[in-house]
């Protein structure tokens, strides 16, 4: 084993370094964190205690605190280390947070490349010299077609996150256990682009933005330390456009208000609490298309003047009369129309009633009033459950009670489970309150319910996109665990049915459709006797059923509950 100047030592060697009787040597990437901390100490007590008067009486010398300050300059987690002390006790370690105040405190020169948190040099009369980077690096991968650079964000969209002046894209692969990999790439080749890379926009309705990859993992941040975090509750980001340009952005987390950044010293992906150099400045390219030059650069918030804030557009999009497909399986990404197919309904993020959800009338080959309001955006996550924004930035969601649909609710993510005997029929149920997705056509509008008894809580979905195309085999919906999800079964280990009433008829239960106490939409009233007939077959017997419902249905509307009063049903807590 040899020392810090080469010579052979006997000594043990541990984690954190070197020693032996007379001195302790770290490893080379804690060097700086130790020189730093002992610069503190000096200056901080050096008038009262003996030992800290000289820098010699720690370090051999002052040359190799330098050294070492150079050798491993600060990387992120010293930077978060430095925010958690000031938040226990107060103050910083400025040595950190101004690593080149080592030189000056002993009158040397500062290093021309050494890398600082600010990017600037500080020399105490609010200037500074140094740019905070490094060459980029340059990488040697066949070409492909170039990406078009993004002058603006909207949910749906697939995106690539760089740090142009580094050439270098976040990932979502860790490297360093907390930190994110940078996939090297230029402007015309992103050819080592995988779905780790790829991320779907969400634009929220507060004006912020969301970034969920491909692979299924969320950008965000934990509520303490400056490394992203794909499970972090802080995923919303501000953008903001540097002064001059039309497309590098400042990208900030709303909640810990630090700013992404490629940090090029330490070869990684992370955060800091100011933008003070090209380390911050991000561009977005687009995932899937050439590169396109705007005749004029758009606003890169469109829905106000340059603010960040919005409400969603609800201007429809291109209308379309063209078939839909429908889908047998979601992935992130997909924009996706949702659908109660026996009724003729899309769900919509627009309420009625105050609470509830409109519905949307179409047929297979007539989507022509689809709104951005009916586009959902899907993410898959890594629990295998999904979530839908809607390309307004509504969020399909539950509050933590009542049975309406809420778009700022915490509970928005869903399961689905494959009807017996379809491939593209699904019940969709919210994994923290349980409740499944229906459209409730005797209040004509969506909710939810505590239990799928009936045709009015099966999905289907309907690419936003695409035409009609029938698969020559039916794929599994849910590939990733292997096998398809089937719906709950009783304890005769049958498929779940609705339950019988005293005289046989299988009725569906009590809708518990309550958001307010003054609400009136409590009552199912609906007839499901035609539940238990196959929908496809065609007969007397089916067509006296239905008749029987719509008429049930239309004298409910005129005596609010009469055939089945809400004194009887369910109120949902």
């Amino acid at each position: 084993t040899t020392d810090y100047l080469g010579n052979s030592i006997s000594s043990e060697v541990r984690v954190g370094g070197t020693y032996n009787s007379t001195y302790y040597e770290p490893t080379d990437d804690f060097k700086g964190d130790v020189a730093r901390i002992c610069l503190y100490v000096y200056v901080r007590y050096g008038g009262s205690l003996s030992k800290c008067n000289s820098i010699t009486n720690v370090f051999q010398s002052v040359d190799v605190l330098l050294e070492w300050c150079a050798l491993d300059p600060v990387d992120t987690w010293e930077m978060g280390r430095n925010d958690v002390v000031e938040g226990i006790q107060g103050n910083r370690n400025v040595f950190i947070d101004y690593p080149e105040l080592a030189w000056q405190l002993f009158g040397r020169s500062t290093p021309d490349n050494l890398v600082t948190p600010t990017g600037s040099g500080y020399t105490g009369d609010g200037t500074g010299s140094g740019s905070g980077s490094s060459t980029p690096s340059t990488p040697s991968t066949p070409s492909t077609p170039a990406r078009k650079t993004l002058t603006e964000l909207n949910t749906g969209d697939e995106v690539l996150i760089a740090a142009p002046a580094y050439n270098k894209l976040l990932s979502m692969v860790k490297v360093a256990t907390h930190y994110n990999k940078g996939v090297d790439y230029t402007p015309s080749d992103f050819s080592s682009v995988t779905n780790d890379e790829i991320f779907v926009v969400t634009k929220n309705s507060d004006g912020s933005y969301s970034f969920t990859s491909k692979s299924g993992k969320v950008l965000a941040m934990a509520g303490d330390y400056a490394s992203l975090n794909d499970t972090g509750a802080n995923s919303k980001w501000s953008l903001t456009l540097k002064s001059g340009t039309t497309d590098v952005f400042y990208v900030q987390n709303t909640v810990r208000g630090n700013y992404l950044e490629w940090f090029s010293s330490k070869d990684n992906w992370s955060t800091y609490t100011s933008n003070s150099d090209d380390q911050f400045e991000i561009s977005f390219y687009s995932a899937n298309e050439e590169e396109v030059t705007p005749d004029t650069p758009a606003n890169p918030n469109p829905d106000d003047s340059g603010s960040g804030s919005g409400s969603g557009s609800t201007t429809p999009s291109t209308p379309s009369t063209t078939a839909r497909k429908a889908l047998i399986e979601l992935n992130t990404g997909d924009e996706v129309l949702i659908a109660a197919p026996a009724y003729g309904k899309l769900l919509s993020m627009v309420k009625i009633a105050e609470h509830y959800n409109k519905g949307v009338d179409y047929t297979p080959t007539d989507f022509s009033g689809v709104t951005d309001d009916e586009i959902f955006v899907v993410t898959k996550n890594s629990d295998g459950s999904y979530s839908f924004t809607s390309k307004s930035g509504k969020v399909l969601a539950m509050a933590g009670d009542y049975a309406s649909l809420n778009d700022t609710g915490a509970n928005s993510k869903w399961s689905l489970t494959l009807k017996s005997g379809t491939t593209d029929v699904f019940y969709v149920q919210n994994t923290v309150r349980g409740n499944y997705l229906e459209w409730f056509s005797s209040k004509d509008n969506w909710s939810t319910y505590t239990s799928n008894s009936d045709d009015q809580f099966e999905i289907s979905f309907y690419s936003a996109n695409e035409e009609e195309t029938t698969p020559d085999t039916p794929a599994n919906p849910n590939p990733d665990n292997g096998g398809t999800t089937t719906p709950p079964t009783d304890d005769n280990g049958g498929t779940t049915t609705p339950p019988a009433d005293d005289n046989g008829t299988t009725t569906p239960p009590a809708d518990d459709n309550t958001d307010t106490p003054s609400d009136d939409n409590t009552d199912k009233g609906d007839d499901s006797t035609s539940d238990t007939t196959d929908p496809d077959e065609e007969g007397e017997l089916n067509f006296f059923e239905r008749l029987i419902k719509a008429i049930r249905e239309f004298f409910e509307k005129l005596f609010g509950g009469l055939f089945g009063s809400s004194e009887d049903e369910k109120t949902e807590e």
